[in-house]
């Protein structure tokens, strides 16, 4: 909210888009929680708009790189999974470096899975403030809504780099 404050005076045109940005953050959240599913399209225009708005506020600080099969932007998925993990990576990745990073988000089709991988600038610092109850929310959302068919795992990739994986059946058959 005060990134789209200050734009009010600096850059008119740009506040009004982001006040649109946040809307759509704000309504879609509201829907999702009486929803168990959403299609993939639907969370990655979610985490879309919320990456506009932390471009906002990082600027060239935050690059985004995305690859995304189009094939299955009508796959059904739990809500606000993949927004857990780009907020995860903003807050302990992007935020804390000095000069920003990358975030990269890919998901594909992988046999009868769908993998979602979010990747971004950083290190895993089990001491990072934070209550760590959006992964542990998150993991137990899977395990009920897949029957432990579905994994989530956090591990640190190639140098200063954090791996987010996520696996899930394309059919929630229990």
């Amino acid at each position: 909210m005060n990134s789209i404050r200050a734009l009010v005076d600096e850059d008119p045109k740009l506040a009004k888009t982001a006040v649109t940005k946040l809307s759509n953050i704000l309504r879609n959240s509201l829907m999702t929680d009486k929803r168990n599913l959403v299609n993939l399209g639907e969370e990655l225009d979610l985490v879309k708009d919320h990456l506009s708005l932390e471009q906002i506020r990082y600027e060239e600080r935050l690059r985004l790189f995305y690859e995304i099969d189009p094939d299955i932007l009508e796959a059904p998925i739990p809500p606000l999974m993949i927004q857990t993990l780009v907020e995860n990576a903003i807050k302990h990745g992007i935020a804390k470096n000095q000069t920003g990073g990358d975030l990269s988000i890919k998901a594909a089709r992988v046999g009868d899975q769908i993998e979602v991988e979010v990747v971004n600038t950083g290190r895993i610092h089990p001491t990072s403030v934070g209550t760590g109850i959006g992964l542990v929310n998150l993991r137990r959302r899977l395990n009920i809504l897949y029957n432990g068919k579905a994994t989530l795992s956090i591990q640190e990739a190639d140098s200063n780099k954090v791996r987010a994986m996520l696996v899930i059946p394309m059919s929630k058959e229990k």
